[in-house]
């Protein structure tokens, strides 16, 4: 595809950062009441996105058990995205996401055993949402909050989307918030010995 011919927001969803501004305003559009509290573990993040988006073409979503998957083997990631996300985002349900926003999800959850450095890993799972975590939210704590200037970030993303994108982005967004809320009360209960 030519640069040429991709408008200024198909560049940016084209880079790692235009996507990650991309889950930020996802996350923004989630916010209920100015509530801007949010699970920081990727898996979770990973789980709420692609709850979020197959819940908001209608598809079916699976209650996961995160304990099961605690060491990380990458079982979590397979189950969400081949089982739940492959299965569940037909040709027919993809239609509902804008395709610029469709294909910037892909990447996002493109599911391997490569580092976003390029190195490659045999045990290493990684997908970019667990990147954008680390990026969005720095220290790591098992909840966290939004800052100014990612919901700064989110907004100036949201304005240079069209409507139908954008309208893309605040479903799902608002069809993600109910899975959040389920992950902070999972988190409270499992990690109670942390601080948040």
């Amino acid at each position: 595809m030519s640069t040429d011919s991709l408008t200024d927001f198909e560049q940016k969803i084209e880079r790692y950062d235009g996507r990650r501004n991309l889950f930020e305003s996802f996350l923004v559009c989630s916010m209920q009441k100015g509530r801007k509290e949010f699970p920081t573990i990727e898996k979770f993040l990973l789980s709420e996105l692609i709850n979020g988006v197959v819940t908001y073409v209608g598809g079916k979503v699976e209650q996961v058990d995160y304990w099961a998957y605690y060491f990380g083997d990458g079982g979590l990631e397979e189950k969400l995205v081949k089982e739940i996300f492959q299965r569940e985002m037909t040709e027919e349900r993809r239609k509902k996401i804008q395709p610029k926003i469709m294909r910037a999800i892909d990447k996002m959850i493109n599911y391997s055993y490569v580092s976003p450095s390029g190195l490659s890993f045999d045990t290493f799972p990684y997908c970019e949402v667990y990147g954008f975590a680390g990026d969005i939210f720095g220290v790591p704590k098992p909840i966290s909050y939004l800052t100014d200037n990612v919901i700064n970030r989110a907004d100036e993303m949201l304005t240079s989307l069209k409507e139908q994108e954008r309208e893309n982005v605040y479903g799902i967004g608002r069809v993600m918030r109910p899975f959040i809320e389920q992950d902070i009360d999972y988190i409270k209960r499992v990690y109670f010995w942390r601080k948040f």
